[in-house]
């Protein structure tokens, strides 16, 4: 799991590294034409160079895309002669006392329309709430994220119950399903989070019994969310909100858990056996009768946890620690297991027959300063 989500962020940096090229080179081009056309001399260094300029700053990329667009549009409207003969034609027509018996029967045929829509609407909404699960459902078990983050979107915005949600192996980036964020179901406006709507009441995302298993969630929100005795087995997720979630019960043996933030949520009885937690917080979090069992706590956050003992702490197969911060009143060393953190992973994530897990110190090592410095570069992008 960890190299395939290595092997997608990969994927993703190049496919805007390409993208950013390809505006690069337009860029130059349309600057060399420019100076072409008045006289100007112009070489392609300098272009490329201007153009790349304009590129790393969101401001000067758009004022220059919105700046010849409107320009060009403009010109071509004001430069046609259609448009004044368009214009005389409307003049003479509205003289006619037939346009007015024109403008009757529109309107009454538009208040039809509307009365028709406005009646359909509840069907209309059930007909959305089975395309949109259709679209989830069919792609369970792929990796691809195949329309079902716009698809959970617009449920969530209906406040229809996603309980039994199955994400298993999918890659999802950027879904959010917190309070603070509902979106407009419209079809426009299917980036996720790009568009609020004022609330009015607090709306929590209900998914227990869900299904994550071998998923990749990236810079996902699920604050507040019910995710009751869901499974997140095997799970990849790198910067995700999950304060305040209900997570009783919840599973997350084998996960690997990069710059997440769980602060106050309730993960009572809950399975964190082997999973490895590298940056983020679990402050205030509840963890009475969670299982920690070898599982690893690298530059986390663990103050005020609620319901955290010692004995969950030590003992045989106990979790690693290192750097991480923890509850004055357990009195253990915060970095008391930094020396052997390769050793006892190379234990703890032992290779498979499915080539998963680590087969070498070396391999331990090179994977624990992977994801170290995957949880720091998150952290501070934001």
């Amino acid at each position: 799991m960890v190299s395939r989500l290595g092997q997608w962020l990969s994927a993703q940096q190049e496919k805007r590294r390409e993208a950013r090229d390809r505006i690069t080179e337009n860029i130059a081009r349309r600057l060399s034409q420019n100076r072409i056309a008045r006289g100007r001399e112009s070489d392609d260094e300098t272009d490329r160079r201007q153009a790349e300029r304009i590129v790393r700053n969101p401001f000067t990329r758009t004022i220059f895309r919105l700046g010849s667009s409107w320009r060009n549009s403009i010109e071509a409207v004001e430069s046609t002669w259609v448009e004044a003969a368009l214009e005389g034609l409307v003049n003479d027509l509205q003289n006619l006392a037939i346009i007015d018996l024109l403008n009757l029967i529109a309107s009454l045929s538009l208040i039809s329309t509307a009365i028709g829509f406005f009646s359909e609407a509840g069907e209309r909404k059930k007909q959305n709430h089975y395309q949109a699960w259709q679209v989830i459902n069919l792609a369970i078990g792929s990796p691809a994220e195949s329309g079902r983050k716009a698809a959970i979107a617009d449920l969530f915005a209906d406040g229809v119950s996603l309980a039994g949600l199955d994400l298993n192996k999918a890659t999802i980036q950027e879904l959010d399903i917190s309070p603070d964020c509902l979106f407009l179901s419209w079809h426009v406006f299917h980036q996720l989070c790009t568009s609020k709507v004022p609330m009015f009441s607090e709306r929590i995302a209900f998914l227990p019994l869900s299904n994550f298993r071998d998923a990749i969630l990236l810079d996902s929100n699920f604050s507040k969310a019910n995710l009751v005795e869901s499974n997140f087995e095997n799970v990849n997720l790198v910067d995700n909100q999950f304060q305040e979630a209900r997570l009783y019960r919840s599973k997350f043996q084998y996960a690997v858990i990069v710059a997440s933030h769980f602060q106050n949520a309730h993960i009572v009885e809950g399975s964190l056996q082997n999973a490895r937690f590298i940056g983020g917080s679990l402050q205030g979090a509840n963890l009475s009768e969670t299982k920690l069992e070898r599982a690893l706590f690298i530059d986390t956050d663990l103050r005020g946890v609620q319901g955290l003992v010692k004995e969950q702490l030590t003992g045989e197969n106990s979790p690693l620690i290192c750097n991480t911060t923890l509850p004055e009143e357990l009195a253990i060393d915060p970095n008391r297991d930094c020396d052997r953190l390769a050793e006892m992973s190379l234990k703890y994530f032992p290779q498979q027959e499915n080539g998963e897990g680590l087969a070498t110190v070396e391999e331990a090592e090179k994977q624990l300063q992977t994801l170290r410095q995957l949880a720091r570069s998150s952290e501070q992008q934001n």
